[in-house]
C-alpha cells in the first residue's frame, strides 16, 4: 500500500472512529446497544429512574478506541465491563454500598477520619480488612478510633439502614460517585455517604453553578420579599437554589423555585423519612417530585441539636457561593456563611 492510499485510509478509519464513537457513547442514552434494548436490572438500593448500566458513570468514561493501518478498535479500561455483554458473576452493588455505610456507623470515627482512612487504603472494604498495624499508619487517629474500628466488623447495622431504604425509596450517594460534586468531595470533612430521595439533573450530577440560600426563620415580610427577588434572580440566571428547608428564609426560597417549576435542592439535618418542620410535608413532598432531597442521617434519623450545624456545612460545600439573608450572630445561618467562607465560597449578605 502506497503512502497516498494509506493517507486516504487513516483518514477514513479516522472518521468511523469517530462516528463509531459517538454511536456508542449515545447507547447509553438509547439504553440499547444500537437497536436492541438493553434489560434493566433490579437493585433494592438503585434509583429506578436513572439510566441502565449507569450509576457512578464510570462505564461510559472508560469506552475508549484506537486505530492501526487497517482496523479500529473499541475497548474498556474496567473487567466488569465483559460481564456485561459475556454474562459471569459480579459483586452485587449492594455489597458494595454496604461496607461505605459500614464506614459512616463507626462509633468516634466522624467524617475527617474517614476522609483520612480512604486516601490510604482507597475503599471502605480495605479498611474493613485492615489490622492494628495498618491503621496506627494513619495520621491523627487515637487508640480509641482503632478499637473502634476493629471491633465495629458487623453488618447488622448497616443491613437495617438497607432495608429502611429499600423500603422507604431512600438511594445512597457515596465519595465513588460521580454524581458527588468534587468541590463538595474537596473539603475535609466531606460525608463518605449521603441518602437522596429525588433525582440530580443528569447522570453526572448537577452541572450547573450552585447558588445557597439561608437566612433567619423569624424574619420580617421585607426579609422574605428580598429572599423572593433574590431567588427569582438566581431562577432567572440559571443557578441551582439550595436551601436547608427550615422555616423562614430557607422554605422561602425552596417555595419560590417549586412555585416557578425550577429544579432545588434542600438538605436536611434529620433521616430522608422524617420532615421537620412538620408543616413543610408538602414542600418536602413537592421538592422530592422535582428536585432533591438530600441528608447525611440514614432514615429514621430525628433532627437535633447536632444534626443543624452539620447540615449547615453541606449546604456550604455544595454551593458555588452563599446568599445570607437577616441572619442573626449565633444563628444557623451564620454557622453556614462560617463554613462557606472555610472552604473558599463568595459569601454575601443581605
Amino acid at each position: 500500500m502506497n503512502e497516498d492510499v494509506k493517507k486516504v485510509v487513516a483518514r477514513i478509519l479516522k472518521d468511523i472512529q469517530v462516528e463509531m464513537s459517538d454511536e456508542f457513547d449515545k447507547n447509553f442514552e438509547r439504553q440499547a446497544f444500537f437497536s436492541e434494548k438493553w434489560q434493566r436490572r433490579k437493585s433494592p438500593i438503585r434509583d429506578e429512574g436513572r439510566a441502565i448500566l449507569t450509576d457512578t458513570g464510570a462505564l461510559r468514561k472508560s469506552i475508549g478506541s484506537r486505530t492501526t493501518e487497517n482496523s479500529i478498535t473499541f475497548f474498556t479500561s474496567l473487567p466488569y465491563a465483559a460481564i456485561h455483554n459475556d454474562g459471569g458473576e459480579i459483586v452485587e452493588e449492594k455489597d458494595f454500598i454496604k461496607y461505605w455505610i459500614w464506614l459512616t456507623q463507626i462509633p468516634y470515627v466522624g467524617s475527617v477520619m474517614e476522609g483520612r482512612l480512604l486516601a490510604k487504603f482507597k475503599s471502605p472494604q480495605d479498611i474493613y480488612d485492615a489490622d492494628e498495624k495498618c491503621l496506627r499508619e494513619i495520621s491523627g487517629i487515637t487508640k480509641r478510633q482503632i478499637v473502634s474500628i476493629l471491633q465495629a466488623r458487623s453488618f447488622d447495622r448497616v443491613e437495617k439502614i438497607l432495608k429502611d431504604c429499600e423500603k422507604k425509596k431512600i438511594y445512597v450517594l457515596t465519595k465513588a460517585d460521580i454524581r458527588y460534586p468534587k468541590k463538595a468531595k474537596q473539603v475535609k470533612d466531606a460525608p463518605s455517604v449521603l441518602y437522596y430521595q429525588g433525582s440530580f439533573t443528569s447522570e453526572e450530577g448537577i452541572l450547573k453553578p450552585t447558588v445557597g440560600i439561608v437566612g433567619a426563620r423569624r424574619c420580617t415580610q421585607e426579609a422574605k420579599q428580598c429572599c423572593i427577588e433574590l431567588t427569582r434572580q438566581c431562577i432567572k440566571e440559571q443557578e441551582i437554589v439550595i436551601s436547608g428547608m427550615a422555616k423562614g428564609i430557607d422554605a422561602c426560597a425552596g417555595t419560590v423555585c417549586v412555585n416557578s417549576g425550577s429544579y432545588t435542592v434542600a438538605i436536611v439535618g434529620n433521616g430522608l423519612d422524617i420532615c421537620y418542620p412538620a408543616e413543610h410535608e408538602r414542600l418536602m413532598e413537592r421538592i422530592r417530585e422535582t428536585g432533591l432531597l438530600l441528608s447525611e442521617y440514614p432514615p429514621g434519623t430525628e433532627p437535633s441539636n447536632y444534626t443543624f450545624p452539620q447540615r449547615n456545612r453541606l449546604i456550604a460545600s455544595w454551593s458555588d457561593r452563599l446568599i445570607v439573608i437577616a441572619a442573626g450572630r449565633g444563628s444557623g445561618a451564620m454557622i453556614t456563611a462560617n463554613c462557606a467562607d472555610k472552604y473558599g465560597r463568595k459569601v454575601s449578605f443581605y
